[in-house]
């Protein structure tokens, strides 16, 4: 198993406004290798966040790869004050899916933890547009 990190900072090249943008949290997964986007956060911010739950999938065309499609439920997952330090982070996700860590994988806001979750989740964040925060990246290969 080989890790990677990176971690780039974002700050906005204007003023504070009261515009909004949406930044994901998620893994992305090709094969054996994965990547997973979270944030730390550089100041307060008060984000909205809305969960695509993961519920499965289907291949569209049977026996053709390429056509998985995965499929999830939506809902509103809250509204969060985050401080300078605090991570919006999906946990244990480069843990090994089975049945005794399903659902092991919750987000971490801050000093709330999910109950439940899973590394095929993704949360949709609405930010200030002007919020300053660090991208970090985090690679995964599963030899």
């Amino acid at each position: 198993m080989d890790s990677s990190s990176d971690t780039t900072t974002h700050a906005p090249a204007t003023s504070p406004t009261t515009n909004h943008k949406v930044i994901r949290c998620e893994v992305t997964s090709s094969g054996p290798y994965k990547r997973a986007v979270s944030y730390r956060f550089l100041e307060k911010q008060l984000v909205s966040i809305i969960r695509d739950k993961w519920t499965g999938g289907n291949f569209k065309t049977p026996g053709v790869f390429s056509s998985w499609e995965n499929t999830y439920e939506t809902s509103d997952y809250g509204r969060f004050h985050m401080k300078p330090g605090d991570l919006i982070d999906i946990t244990n996700k480069f843990a090994m899916c089975n049945a005794s860590n399903s659902g092991t994988k919750p987000i971490k806001i801050g000093d709330f933890v999910g109950e439940e979750g899973s590394s095929s989740d993704i949360y949709h964040i609405t930010v200030d547009e002007s919020c300053k925060y660090d991208v970090i990246y985090e690679d995964f290969v599963d030899h």
